[in-house]
Order: C-alpha cells, then sequence, then structure tokens
C-alpha cells in the first residue's frame, strides 16, 4: 500500500502503514502454535522446534519494528504511522460522540519503545534457549514469552488509551504465568498470584483515571457545560487529545473543570500514576517485584528489567500532554519517585540472593524514571529506561549464567571467584554494573546525570527541586554502593562453591552472546544522549522533541532564563552537578572494596553495621509482614467472617425457609390426604355401594319390570289423592 499522508492540525503528519500489525501478530502466531501443537512438537520432533517457532516470529517483529523506525527517522517533522484496522467502539449520547478505531499507531516515543522492547526480547528468547533447556514443559515456557511479547507490543503501539489497556491486561496475566512457571512450588506460586493482585489496584485505578478524563471532556462540574466550541469532540486517542490540549479554547475549558475542589487534569493524572505504580512498582505497590523473582531468571530479564516494569513510565510520558499542566501531579511523581529510589537501594545492601538485589535495583532505577518524567524532563526520563534495559538486561541474564553454572544456586554464600570460571559472565557483568553506577562514558552515566541536573533546575514542582536532587544523588551513592558489593562477592575472592560444582560450571554461547550484545550497548548506548555541557548535541532529546512539544512548552525551567549566566542552572554548575555525581559514585565503589573485597557472611555484615540496623534492612523494613499484619490477615479475617454470616445468617435464612416451606407442604399434604382426597374416596365409595345396591333390581325379567311400573303407578296415584 503506498503511504498516504494526510496533515493534522499543522503539527504532526499521519502515515498509513499496513504493516504495524505485523509487529504484535508475529509473536501472537508463535505463541499459538507453541501453544496448541508446542507439547507434540517437542515430543515427536525435539526441543528445537519450539525454540525456532519462538524466536522467528520475535526477530520478524524485530525486522519490521526496524523498518517502521526507520521510516519515522526519514521525517523531520513529527510523522505518526498510523494502522487503522476496522471501527472498534462508537456511540453517541446528548450532543456528544465517542469513536474509537481498533488501531496501532507509532511516533518517535513508540519507536523508541519498539526498539528496546523487540531488541531486548529477542536477545532474551536467544538466551532463554539455553537457560531453559533443560526444561520439561519447553513449549509452555515460550508460548508464555511469545504472549507476553504480543501484549507489550500492544500496550507500545495501542492508539488510544483503551488500546493500551488492552495490553496492560495483556503484560498483568502474562506476567502472571511466567512468574507462576514452576506453579508446582506453593511460594512460586503464591508469588504469581501477588503480582496479580498488586496490579489489579494499579489498574482499577487506570480505570478510574479513564472514567475522570472522559467526564472532564463531556461535562464540568464547576459549570455543567462542554464549553469548547471546536471540531473535535471528546476521545481517547492520544494524539487528539494530545491536539485538543495544543488548542487554548479546549485547553482553557478542560482545565476550569474541578471535582471536590480539585481539578480534573490533576485528579485524572494522579490515577493514571496510581495505575503506573503497579506496574512500574513504586511505592506503596512495589512490593510483587522482588517476590517476581521466583520466575525463570529470563522472565526476571524480560518482565521486570526491559518490558514490562517500564510500562507505567511510558504511560506517563505519553500523557505528558496531561502531566505537564499539573504541578501538583508532577509532584507526586517525582516524589515518589525519589522515595522509591532511595528506599529500594538501601534494601539492596543486605540481600544475599542474586536475583533479590538486581530486583530492589530495578525499583530503584524506576524511580530515577519516574523523578525524570516527574520533573518534566520526559526525554531524559525515557532515555533512562532506554539504558536501564541494555544494562539490567545483562546483568539479570548475567545472574541467570552463573546461577546456571552453579546449578540452580542463587545465594552468594555459594559463589565467589567465579570471574575465572565465567569470564563471559564477569566482563558484561561488571560491565553493566559499573554502567548502572554512573562511571563517566557509560550509559547509565548520561542518562542518569541528565535526570539529577534537571530535578535540580525544575521549576515546575510544589518541591524544591534540590530536595528531589538530594533523594536521587544519594540514591546514586547507594546504588554503587550495593552494586559494587554484588560483582566483588560473587566474582573476587575465594571461591565457596563446591568442588563438584567449580568443575562442572561452564558458560554457553546461546547465554553468552546476548550478554556481549548486551555488555556493549551498556557501556557505549549513552552516546546517543551526550549533553551540551559535555560537546554533544543530546540527538535523543532532539529526536523526541516533536512528541514531547505541548509537554515541554508548560514546564517551568529555571535555566531557561539563565542559560548563559551563572550558578547551578548554567553548564557551570552542571559541571558542578555532574562532578557532585561522579564523586558520589567513585565514593561508594571505594567504600564497597574497602569492606567486600574479602568476603563477609550476613552474620560478619550484622556485626559491621549493627544488628539492629541490619535486621531492618535485611528484612526489608517489614512491609510485607506490615501488609500482612494490617492488611491481607484483617482482610482474610473479614472474608473469614462473611463466609460464617453467609453460613449462620443467609444460608440459616434459607435453610430454615426450606424448612418451613417442608412443615407447611407436609400440613397440606395431610389435610389433602384426609379431608380432600378421604371426602372424595367417601363420595366414590358411597356411589359405588349405591350402584352395586342399584344394580340388584336390574334382573332382566319382564315380570319383575312390570310389577314395578305397577307398584310405582299405584304409589303415585295414592299421592296424588292424599294431596289433592
Amino acid at each position: 500500500m503506498a503511504p498516504e499522508e494526510i496533515e493534522i492540525a499543522a503539527r504532526v503528519t499521519e502515515i498509513e502503514a499496513w504493516y504495524l500489525v505485523l509487529i504484535p501478530l508475529l509473536p501472537l502466531v508463535g505463541a499459538f502454535i507453541n501453544g496448541t501443537l508446542g507439547a507434540t512438537l517437542q515430543r515427536t520432533v525435539g526441543r528445537w522446534t519450539v525454540h525456532t517457532i519462538a524466536l522467528i516470529p520475535v526477530f520478524g517483529s524485530l525486522l519490521v519494528a526496524l523498518y517502521a523506525i526507520l521510516q519515522i527517522m526519514g521525517h523531520e517533522d513529527g510523522v505518526v504511522l498510523v494502522n487503522n484496522l476496522w471501527p472498534w467502539i462508537g456511540f453517541q449520547w446528548d450532543q456528544h460522540a465517542l469513536n474509537l478505531p481498533f488501531a496501532f499507531a507509532a511516533d518517535r516515543l513508540t519507536a523508541v519503545m519498539l526498539f528496546v522492547v523487540t531488541f531486548v526480547g529477542s536477545l532474551i528468547h536467544v538466551f532463554s534457549t539455553g537457560y531453559m533447556q533443560d526444561e520439561k514443559p519447553y513449549w509452555r515456557f515460550f508460548a508464555w514469552m511469545n504472549l507476553f511479547m504480543f501484549a507489550m507490543l500492544v500496550l507500545v503501539l495501542g492508539d488510544s488509551f483503551l488500546m493500551m489497556f488492552v495490553g496492560w491486561e495483556g503484560v498483568g496475566l502474562c506476567s502472571y504465568l511466567l512468574i507462576s512457571y514452576y506453579y508446582e512450588e506453593v511460594d512460586k506460586a503464591a508469588a504469581g498470584m501477588k503480582a496479580f493482585v498488586v496490579n489489579r489496584i494499579g489498574d482499577f485505578a487506570f480505570i478510574a483515571g479513564m472514567a475522570v478524563l472522559m467526564w472532564g471532556m463531556v461535562g464540568g462540574w464547576t459549570d455543567g457545560v462542554y464549553a469548547y466550541d471546536g471540531a473535535m469532540g471528546p476521545t481517547l486517542v492520544f494524539r487528539e487529545l494530545d491536539s485538543l490540549m495544543a488548542d487554548e479554547a479546549f485547553r482553557n475549558a478542560f482545565l476550569a473543570k474541578t471535582a471536590f475542589g480539585v481539578p480534573i487534569v490533576t485528579l485524572s493524572c494522579i490515577l493514571f500514576f496510581v495505575g503506573a505504580c503497579g506496574k512500574s512498582a513504586q511505592l506503596p505497590l512495589y512490593v510483587w517485584l522482588p517476590d517476581a523473582m521466583a520466575g525463570p531468571t529470563p522472565v526476571s530479564a524480560l518482565i521486570h528489567a526491559a518490558t514490562m516494569v517500564t510500562a507505567g513510565v511510558y504511560m506517563v510520558a505519553r500523557l505528558n500532554f496531561l502531566f505537564a499542566f499539573s504541578p501538583a501531579a508532577m509532584t507526586v511523581v517525582a516524589v515518589v519517585g525519589a522515595l522509591t529510589a532511595l528506599f529500594a537501594a538501601t534494601i539492596g545492601f543486605f540481600q544475599t540472593d542474586i536475583k533479590k538485589v538486581l530486583a530492589y535495583s530495578t525499583v530503584s532505577q524506576l524511580g530515577y524514571m519516574f523523578i525524570g518524567v516527574g520533573v518534566g524532563a520526559f526525554s531524559a526520563g525515557i532515555f533512562h529506561l532506554m539504558t536501564h534495559a541494555f544494562f539490567k538486561a545483562c546483568l539479570f541474564l548475567g545472574s541467570g549464567s552463573i546461577i546456571y553454572a552453579l546449578h540452580h544456586r542463587q545465594e552468594m554464600k555459594d559463589m565467589g571467584g567465579l570471574r575465572k570460571l565465567l569470564p563471559a559472565t564477569y566482563i558484561t557483568f561488571m560491565a553493566s554494573t559499573i554502567a548502572i553506577a554512573g562511571i563517566p562514558g557509560t550509559s547509565g552515566f548520561f542518562s542518569k546525570d541528565e535526570i539529577l541536573w534537571k530535578a535540580f533546575d525544575s521549576g515546575n514542582l510544589l518541591v524544591p527541586g534540590w530536595l528531589i536532587w538530594g533523594m536521587g544523588a544519594t540514591a546514586a551513592l547507594f546504588t554503587a554502593f550495593y552494586m559494587t558489593r554484588l560483582g566483588l562477592q560473587i566474582f573476587f575472592g575465594e571461591p565457596r562453591a563446591d568442588e563438584h560444582t567449580r568443575h562442572h560450571a561452564k558458560e554457553y554461547k546461546r547465554m553468552t552472546i546476548p550478554l556481549y550484545i548486551l555488555g556493549f550497548f551498556a557501556l557505549v548506548g549513552g552516546f546517543i544522549g551526550v549533553p551540551a555541557a559535555l560537546g554533544g548535541d543530546n540527538h535523543f532529546h532532539h529526536f523526541l522533541e516533536p512528541v514531547f512539544a505541548v509537554g515541554a512548552s508548560n514546564v517551568s525551567w529555571i535555566s531557561e532564563a539563565t542559560e548563559h549566566g551563572h550558578g547551578l542552572h548554567s553548564h557551570a554548575g552542571e559541571y558542578f552537578l555532574m562532578a557532585i555525581a561522579i564523586a558520589l559514585a567513585a565514593t561508594g565503589i571505594f567504600a564497597a572494596w574497602k569492606i567486600y573485597r574479602t568476603y563477609r557472611s550476613p552474620e560478619d555484615e550484622a556485626r559491621l553495621y549493627g544488628e539492629k540496623v541490619h535486621n531492618v534492612v535485611f528484612n526489608k523494613y517489614f512491609v510485607d509482614e506490615g501488609y500482612w499484619a494490617g492488611i491481607i490477615r484483617p482482610f482474610l479475617a473479614s472474608t473469614r467472617w462473611a463466609a460464617r454470616f453467609d453460613k449462620l445468617v443467609i444460608d440459616g435464612v434459607v435453610n430454615f425457609s426450606a424448612l418451613a416451606t417442608k412443615i407447611v407442604c407436609w400440613i397440606n399434604g395431610g389435610i389433602d390426604k384426609v379431608f380432600v382426597d378421604g371426602t372424595v374416596n367417601a363420595l366414590a365409595q358411597a356411589t359405588l355401594s349405591a350402584g352395586q345396591r342399584i344394580r340388584r333390581v336390574e334382573t332382566g325379567r319382564i315380570q319383575s319390570y312390570v310389577t314395578g311400573i305397577i307398584i310405582g303407578l299405584t304409589g303415585l296415584v295414592l299421592v296424588f289423592y292424599l294431596l289433592v
């Protein structure tokens, strides 16, 4: 199909791109084939057929995504690729109408997410062919992995809130299936259920946010009238809502509307952010992600490093045209992100399970992303989303290589001295470690530094920017410390695994090739966003400018008035803040080296840091226990009370009614049997007896009949005579 270009509001160019549907469709086909025929193919042909069926669609999706990205990059303006498949939802009420097509769309923000999901996802699929090679339900794993890719791509490509929500729910379901892959083990099945339930809380807020947004567009609590007279009515299509917010008449009418004294834009944005907290594991809904490490390690890399957990960040960035008009909502996003980054970083200090350390690291790094989008640095938040996908996927896959080599041991007490046994894993793991620590020149340095500088520079929040910066900088110090501790405990010192395990520990090419590729991008992937202060042009920021045009136009930056001035808002100030960040990273690394250059057991750490402090942090501040005591146990108690009430009262009333009905029916049956049936039977018996007696008269003899007639006539004559 030849591209058909249509000018929309003189701001973006729409291009019909029929092939967009192939990007999510191909993994869906792979999931369907493996889900229906995978067991048979694995048994009759071999395991290679299963992962071949899974890999071909994923790499096909990557190729189509790269073609779409190249087409987007080929336009200087804010081009949007659109694939309208069919009309989906359409209805009209009063003077309003809502029409939503089942459609996919891709702009520059989508392009970044497509690259992250398909590129990193493909490498994780390749790694999985080695890591999962001994699993019996091999087909089921790849069926769920492909299905997850489909759902995540629908979320990213969705043209509207409802299309995004379809993918949003899909990744929640697939996360449950993959985390509970070893469902025969109760704790792992429970981890999957925990992730599913916690995400439902956020999903409810997402739905409520859509409802409030629509309510605000079709009518107001303030004046009761839809004051916008433009041609476009209420909509849930992202680019149409973006255009509406750019229209002064609509914007003024919409921003004036309130509910219970709260602006509609603020209320809807906060509800959307609660939904993001569920998916992206922010306070207080982060508790599902550490437990999600119960799933196979490639699942941790795919869902909890590169794709699903970034969905909330992507959603807030996608809605920049709403969030930018609510300083209160943006303050909530930034503060929650900063608190989460700092809180989760401290928990990583004393964890002994390699995957648990990386899990809390993920929660912390997601906090950085929310700091970025919360202070209005939407490009910086997405930049860190991309670089984090590189180094965190590499770290998780590296942990998988270690766990597989050590026969599925995850505790660091069983590691140590692995740099000689697993050289490829060691090189790539340490490369990603220095990236996440923010060492200059690595991808993590460029993305994290921009977020911290923008946080300090922000003038759009209801709290001082330096406060957000302070929490983020402290979290950066902690990140460098606990990640260095992790690397030292795993690869340095004397080997602590038994001789048999050390002898059989080895690496596999199918697992090391993805590690090398991701490790390479962890080191150099940030050069696409070198800031102007370091002589770069920040190509990543400029690439995303058309997407964030409306949002960025309403974000207040102190540096705009003092770009060439002095102080912390100039380039000199950026250098100063950058130097502080580097010093903090170096301090964290040095402190960890001084303490952990020789192995320290949990008991040693408790003596060093103090048993009370170690106990509280090691047990994750007893947050899960607090949820159990304050929410879960009372809820379970209420369900048991409700069950007893149902049994004693509701069922009691029903059972009493049944018994009373039975008694009444027994009485009615007795009356019917004794009186009604008795009367009928008595009449019948009397009639029968009378008939039997009367029949004796019928003898058949004529003489008897004549005699009877004579007697009867004689009687009648006598009666007549007497009466007359």
